[in-house]
């Protein structure tokens, strides 16, 4: 009965170590290549001790879960340098060390002179316990500037558009570059926007064949730059129109 533990054991100490190699030569050879183009040396170096580290392990040692813990120090230690407190920074460059010493650890006791249990396992736990707190951190919102101060009532009087033009003007589909959507002219009001008149209609005359798949109908935001208009017809033909009287 022993026996059987101690196989099934070895089995997954070395199918894990299997899956440890085959990272590492990947992190090697992509290291290698991100070396040549200036990149970071810590992935060469990281992978070429992740394969050593894997080949130890393979063959049972406990040797090579030392090298697996010092590549974890030094790349913690790394990630503080490099990322700072950017937490998304943190995710790229020590999530996938974590998961590995997560599992490493489950091990750790089946090892020849392994480590006992509880001290194997409170090293499992620490890692749970990073994991949750990393999950949580997700939620928390980053390189945010919360502005407190009151909205202005009157929004004609205090806006101020980001692009300069005219009042009269809609050189954006959006108004302006932020997309406000809001005209400051103040020529149609509430009180006379019941007395405005239809001063001329135009018809592009531009549509899809009747016969043609896929077609659409003409939805138009016209673009209106000083006395011009500016808009798009059905099969995507640009017309320019006098703002005053509709002539194309």
């Amino acid at each position: 009965m022993k026996s059987t533990s101690i196989n099934i054991s070895r089995f997954f100490i070395k199918t894990y170590a299997l899956i440890q190699i085959v990272f590492a030569l990947i992190l090697t050879f992509g290291g290698a290549y991100l070396l040549y183009l200036g990149g970071s040396i810590y992935y060469l170096f990281t992978g070429i001790l992740l394969l050593i580290s894997g080949i130890y392990i393979f063959r049972i040692k406990l040797s090579g879960t030392k090298i697996f813990a010092v590549i974890f120090v030094y790349t913690l230690i790394w990630t503080m340098w490099e990322a700072g407190t950017r937490f998304w920074g943190w995710i790229p460059r020590l999530a996938t060390i974590a998961i590995f010493a997560f599992f490493l650890t489950l091990l750790l006791p089946y090892f020849e002179h392994g480590i006992r249990k509880k001290i194997a396992y409170s090293f499992t736990g620490l890692i749970v316990i990073c994991f949750f707190t990393a999950g949580a951190l997700a939620w928390y919102p980053y390189f945010t500037t919360l502005d407190n101060s009151q909205i202005p009532q009157n929004t004609t009087n205090t806006y101020h558009s980001v692009s300069a033009q005219p009042d009269d003007d809609w050189r954006y589909y959006g108004r302006d570059t932020q997309g406000t959507r809001f005209s400051p002219s103040n020529q149609i009001t509430p009180e006379n926007i019941n007395q405005l008149k239809q001063v001329w209609v135009t018809r592009t005359g531009d549509m899809p064949p009747i016969d043609k798949k896929n077609k659409w109908a003409a939805q138009t935001t016209p673009i209106k730059v000083n006395d011009a208009l500016y808009l798009c017809t059905a099969t995507n033909n640009m017309l320019k129109l006098d703002a005053r009287t509709g002539k194309k």
